[in-house]
């Protein structure tokens, strides 16, 4: 039962460790990033099987011509109607590493987990104390 309970635990620091870099990574992206409004154009479909939509952004870059960025996030209904505008980070040395403001869905999914598995494992910890 320790290992059950040691398992838990260090899936749960894992997975908060994981997390608190991805808010970091995002943080420091966001302040060196510039602030874009772009335009959903079209959804690129994740597959076959699965309906998810993720959405086709149309910006400026700084020299004036037009770039798409194809979102990694696929939803269904879609998250973004077509001819929305959405705001965009870009990263000023290389127009084409783009993020949407506001979106860490990864981090808060990860975060999530991690407290559940921490959460688990110390509760299991607890109770089965005289056991171990």
């Amino acid at each position: 039962m320790k290992y059950v309970i040691l398992t838990f635990i260090l899936v749960g620091v894992l997975l908060l460790g994981i997390s608190g870099y991805i808010f970091n990574s995002n943080r420091s992206f966001a302040k060196k990033a510039i602030e874009k409004t772009g335009v959903v154009v079209d959804y690129e479909s994740s597959g076959r099987r699965s309906r998810g939509m993720a959405p086709v952004i149309e910006y400026q870059t700084k020299d004036g011509s037009f770039r798409l960025y194809y979102h990694n996030v696929y939803t269904t209904p879609p998250s973004y109607e077509i001819g929305e505008k959405v705001q965009i980070l870009v990263n000023p040395d290389e127009d084409r590493d783009v993020r949407i403001k506001g979106e860490s869905i990864v981090f808060w999914i990860l975060f999530g987990l991690g407290f559940v598995f921490m959460a688990f494992g110390v509760v299991f910890f607890f109770a089965f104390r005289k056991e171990i």
